[in-house]
């Protein structure tokens, strides 16, 4: 299965005024330096990726993407339309399998835009079987997925700065001792720890294509024992 090759938009800063022929892009470099920034989507993303690698990074749009996101906004709707339907029948077939349990809508919400389509995964239903491997052995079957962000309150450049001189001196060591216990969120824990993404793009192609990934699932569940003592 073709994997996503995704790019930002919504930091992209494209403002278009009324009557503007071209989108006037807020620039931040030059277009050697965007390219050397841009973000490479999900067949790139790790299994915990961290916060801090993204610190000083530079999303916005280029002229050229601009344009180019432009052109798509014509597809908007009927893509839309079509992530919703495969997303809705993706998530029937995989709540059928022990362990997997997709991501609800909330009352009120009446459209999901499928950036990403997410669902939870326990391990105590796969005979242990790691995340991480479980996110293997789906590539192994074709499908890309990964786990997610790492719990933003453990990041490292947090602490850094958090136990630096400069906050030391001014906050003082209690602040920090406060902060490090009111930061705990056990839940945002185990969601970050059980989170499994596909990109957008994997829910643009036919019904068969959520087929192919429930099977992947489904194998990997019929496999998890001998997988885990692998």
């Amino acid at each position: 299965m073709e994997g996503p090759q995704g790019g930002h938009a919504g930091q992209g800063r494209l403002l278009q005024l009324p009557g503007q022929q071209e989108p006037e892009l807020r620039r931040g470099g030059s277009d050697r330096q965007r390219r050397r920034r841009v973000h490479r989507g999900l067949l790139h993303v790790p299994q915990q990726r961290p916060y801090a690698r993204d610190q000083r990074r530079q999303l916005h749009l280029s002229r050229d993407g601009g344009h180019i996101l432009q052109a798509q906004m014509t597809r908007l709707d009927a893509q839309s339309r079509t992530r919703e339907a495969n997303a809705s029948y993706l998530s029937g077939l995989l709540r059928e399998i022990p362990g997997l349990t997709p991501a609800r809508m909330y009352a009120g919400c009446t459209r999901n835009a499928y950036h990403l389509y997410m669902f939870r995964y326990d391990a105590a239903q796969f005979a242990a079987l790691p995340r991480a491997r479980f996110l293997d052995a789906l590539k192994a079957e074709g499908i890309p997925a990964a786990g997610g962000y790492a719990p933003l309150n453990k990041e490292a450049f947090l602490e850094d700065t958090l136990t630096s001189r400069g906050f030391r001196r001014i906050y003082g060591e209690r602040a920090f001792a406060d902060w490090r216990e009111r930061s705990q969120c056990p839940q945002n824990d185990r969601l970050c720890g059980e989170a499994v993404w596909l990109g957008q793009t994997m829910l643009l192609g036919p019904r068969r294509d959520m087929d192919q990934i429930a099977e992947a699932a489904r194998k990997v569940s019929a496999h998890a024992a001998r997988l885990a003592k692998a």
